[in-house]
């Protein structure tokens, strides 16, 4: 998947905003995508855990693949609300093609 980046011009006053670095603080702040890539990193880790109890192997691994999923899903949206779609010029009204 090619990732497109959209740059815009920074005010002089304006701070760069850093990612968050808890769940918490992404739920604070609203942010679903990274709520979602947080809790898969705390996945992926538990996983990676030798002392990862078996019965919960399954499970884990299933939630890690659903949230890769919805994490791509939510890029997509992401990546499509920043092209200039929506900004294209209304064509005149032709009452003929109802």
């Amino acid at each position: 998947m090619v990732r497109t980046r959209v740059l815009r011009a920074v005010a002089e006053d304006e701070v760069p905003r850093r990612p968050p670095t808890s769940i918490e603080e992404a739920a604070e702040r609203d942010d679903d995508l990274w709520q979602l890539k947080l809790t898969r990193k705390v996945i992926a880790r538990k996983l990676d855990d030798p002392n990862c109890p078996s019965r919960d192997m399954a499970s884990l691994s299933i939630r890690l693949m659903q949230l890769g999923k919805e994490i791509a899903v939510l890029e997509q949206r992401k990546a499509e609300e920043g092209t200039d779609a929506a900004n294209v010029a209304d064509e005149a009204f032709d009452a003929s093609a109802v």
